[in-house]
This record gives structure tokens, sequence and C-alpha cells, in this order.
């Protein structure tokens, strides 16, 4: 995916979704998008984060730095990269699915908590031809990220990926 991404000039998409900073959805999802902001710095992959609870800002900005800072790439960092879009459900869905489409995203991960924009997210992956990680405890997405997406972690396996 990473190397994908790098080969073809695309960045990658990450987004843990509705929940707030206090979400155990959210934390796993976080702790996993170090990782993924780490392996992006290391190839020169720009890693675009959104998500719709402003309390999430400061522990996003703070990790992604760090990640970029241990992948030896810190003037590589771009806090415009780190994105508060709405914390209104659909207007944040409509945000991410501009974004998605508009950068045409290699890889489009969506692992926190999520409700109805979760087909959105996953269709405009599908249209920017991305390739897609889901995760979520919401038993109710998870068929769609099933039907939608190459990968899905399905309820504990979120919590247990980012741990």
């Amino acid at each position: 995916m990473y190397r994908q991404a790098a080969e073809l000039g695309r960045p990658i998409h990450y987004t843990v979704g509705l929940g707030g900073i206090f979400n155990e959805q959210v934390i796993a999802g976080l702790s996993i998008a170090r990782y993924v902001a780490r392996r992006c710095a290391e190839l020169g992959v720009r890693f675009l984060f959104t998500f719709a609870a402003p309390t999430v800002q400061p522990v996003a900005v703070d990790l992604v730095k760090e990640a970029y800072i241990e992948a030896g790439k810190p003037e590589e960092f771009r806090p415009e990269d780190i994105m508060w879009l709405s914390d209104r459900q659909f207007a944040f869905a409509t945000g991410v699915m501009g974004l998605v489409l508009r950068e045409r995203v290699a890889a489009n991960l969506l692992l926190g908590y999520f409700a109805a924009e979760s087909l959105i997210f996953a269709e405009a992956g599908y249209r920017a031809g991305a390739m897609q990680i889901a995760g979520t405890t919401n038993s109710y997405q998870i068929p769609f990220f099933v039907t939608t997406c190459d990968y899905t972690l399905i309820s504990e396996e979120l919590i247990t990926a980012g741990a």
C-alpha cells in the first residue's frame, strides 16, 4: 500500500471517524495512525488525516509530528494535512468524500468510530481507486465495510490492532 502510493505519487487518507478523544475506537485508530504516518514519512507519501471531533486535533497533531520525527523527516511534517472538517456528521462525510476524490488517494483507511457516513467514505475511496482498510466496533456499520473495503477489522480486531 505504501510503496504503491509512493510510486503513484498519491497520498494516503486516514480517518478515525466521528468519535471524540475518549472513545476507545478513536484511541485504537490513533494508535494505528501513528504507525501509518511513520511509514508514510519514511517513503515520502503524503499523509492526510481527518476527524470530526475537535478534541482529536491536539492529539493527532502531536502523534503525526512524532511519527515524522521517528522516521527522521521532521521537516516533511505538514500540520495542514491534519484536518478537522466538521462535527456535523454529514458535513464531515461530505468533506472527507471531497478530499478523497480531489486528492485521488491511493489508500483510504477508516479505523475508528463510524455511523451512517461509513458507506459514503467507502464509496468515495472506491471511486478514487483506493485500496481500503476499515475497522469499527459499531456492529451496524461492519456489513458496509465488509462489502466495500479490501480489508476489514471486525469489532475487537480494531482494539487489538491498536494495542
